[in-house]
C-alpha cells in the first residue's frame, strides 16, 4: 500500500436504515426504552456496521500487536525491553493476563475469544512454539530522542499488516475484533504522539504507565518534552506532500494540499517520528475495520491512541470503533473527547493493564445484552402497552 492509497481511503458509513431497525427492535422488547443505556447503543451500532438487524457476535478475535519501543533506552520505564518477549511467550500459550481472563470467560460459559498475538517488532527475538503471527518489521523501534522511531516504509508496512489481518479474519467469518498490545515503553511513545497531535501539555496526556515513582514520572515527562522540541514536523509534512504529488498528480488540487490533507500528513509524520510498530499496526487494524465493515473494540490508552491516529489519517474509521473502558491514563479522556465517538465506554474501573484486558471484559456484557436483544419478550407477546419515548 502506498501513502496516496492509504490517504485516499473513504470508509462507508454504517447502515442508517439497519440502525433504525435495530432501535425499533430494542423498543419492542418489554422494558423501559433505552433501559440498557450504552449497551443498547453499542448493539444497535454494531447492527449498522454489519448491515443486518439480526446478527451474531459468536466468533470473536483478539489481535495483540507486540513491539518494543526504542525510547526505553532513555530509562523511562521501570522494566527492561526483555519483558516484552517474556510476556509475548505467555501470550502464545494463553497464559498472560488476558489469556487467563479469556479462559475464565469460557469456563463461565461465555463464547471463547480466539487470540492472535502479532510480533510486529519484538527486540529480543520471536517466541518459538505456540501461536504467533510473525510480522516483524524491525527488532524494536528506534529511540526517538536520537532519530525518528520509524521510517516511512516501516510505518506503511505496519499499517498494512494491521489491515491485512482484519481482512483475513473477516474472510474467516469473525464477527468482532478486540485490540490489545504489549511493548515496554509504549505509554511514553503514545504520550509523545498525542502531545504532537493534540497540542496539549505533556503532563495532561502522560500517566505513570505500568508504574513509576513521582521522580520517574517527572523524568518521563521531561524526556517527552525534549523529544517534541527536537522535531519540526512541518518540514516532514512538506516533504510528504511533495512525494505524494509526485506519486499521484491528482492527490490534491493545486500545488498546496488542503487542510484535511495536511492533517492526514501530520498524523502520518507524527506516527513515523514517534512510533511505534505496535501503534502503527493497531492503526491498521482500525482502518481495516472500516474497510471490511468489522466492529473493532478499543482497549486502553495505546489502542485508543492508535484509533485516533487512524481517524486522523483516514477520517470516518471511528464509525467502526467500539470503546470498552475509560482507563486510568489521563490521555484517554482527552482522546475520547477529541474523536467525538457516538458511543461511550461502559467500564470505568481504573484499568491500566493493556494486552486487550479491558476490551475482552466488554464481551460478557455484550453477550447479556445480545440475549435480551434476540430473545427478550416483547410488549405484543405480553399484551402490554409499549413504553413511550418523551426525551432523547
Amino acid at each position: 500500500m502506498t501513502v496516496d492509497e492509504l490517504l485516499k481511503i473513504k470508509p462507508d458509513m454504517p447502515s442508517a436504515e439497519t440502525v433504525e431497525k435495530a432501535i425499533q427492535k430494542w423498543n419492542s422488547v418489554a422494558k423501559p426504552i433505552g433501559g440498557l443505556g450504552e449497551l443498547e447503543k453499542i448493539i444497535t451500532h454494531i447492527a449498522g456496521i454489519h448491515g443486518k438487524e439480526e446478527f451474531d457476535l459468536d466468533r470473536r478475535a483478539l489481535v495483540i500487536m507486540i513491539a518494543d519501543n526504542g525510547i526505553v533506552d532513555e530509562g523511562v520505564s521501570q522494566s527492561e525491553s526483555d519483558v516484552t518477549l517474556k510476556v509475548a511467550k505467555l501470550m502464545t500459550e494463553d497464559k498472560s493476563s488476558v489469556g487467563e481472563m479469556i479462559h475464565g470467560i469460557a469456563v463461565s460459559g461465555g463464547s471463547y475469544i480466539d487470540t492472535f498475538p502479532v510480533d510486529i517488532g519484538i527486540k529480543n527475538g520471536t517466541p518459538i512454539g505456540g501461536r504467533i503471527i510473525n510480522a516483524k518489521i524491525r527488532a524494536g523501534s528506534r529511540n526517538f530522542m536520537m532519530e525518528p522511531a520509524m521510517n516511512l516504509r516501516e510505518t506503511m508496512k505496519a499499517v498494512e499488516t494491521g489491515i491485512s489481518i482484519v481482512g483475513r479474519l473477516a474472510e474467516e467469518g469473525y464477527d468482532i475484533i478486540a485490540t490489545g498490545e504489549m511493548g515496554i515503553g509504549n505509554t511514553t511513545t503514545c504520550s509523545a504522539l498525542l502531545a504532537e497531535l493534540l497540542r496539549l501539555p505533556v503532563e495532561t496526556l502522560t500517566g505513570h504507565g505500568a508504574g513509576l515513582s513521582e521522580e520517574g514520572y517527572a523524568y518521563k515527562c521531561d524526556v517527552i518534552k525534549r523529544a517534541l522540541a527536537k522535531y519540526d514536523l512541518n518540514e516532514d509534512i512538506f516533504s510528504l506532500s511533495v512525494k505524494l504529488k509526485e506519486a499521484d498528480p491528482d492527490a490534491f488540487e493545486g500545488d498546496i494540499p488542503d487542510m484535511q490533507m495536511i492533517n492526514k500528513l501530520h498524523a502520518l509524520a507524527a506516527l513515523t517520528t514517534f512510533g511505534g510498530y505496535d501503534i502503527a499496526g493497531l492503526a491498521g487494524v482500525f482502518i481495516g475495520g472500516a474497510i471490511h465493515h468489522m466492529p473493532i473494540v478499543m482497549d486502553g490508552v495505546i489502542s485508543v491512541t492508535a484509533a485516533y491516529v487512524a481517524e486522523k489519517m483516514v477520517p470516518g474509521i471511528k464509525e467502526y470503533v467500539i470503546p470498552s473502558h475509560m482507563g486510568s491514563e489521563p490521555a484517554m479522556r482527552e482522546v475520547f473527547e477529541e474523536m467525538g465517538l457516538k458511543l461511550k465506554p461502559v467500564i470505568r474501573a481504573g484499568l491500566h493493564l493493556g494486552e486487550g484486558t479491558g476490551a475482552v471484559m466488554l464481551f460478557p456484557m455484550l453477550d447479556m445484552a445480545m440475549s435480551l436483544y434476540k430473545s427478550g419478550s416483547t410488549f405484543s407477546e405480553l399484551k402490554m402497552d409499549p413504553y413511550k419515548k418523551f426525551t432523547e
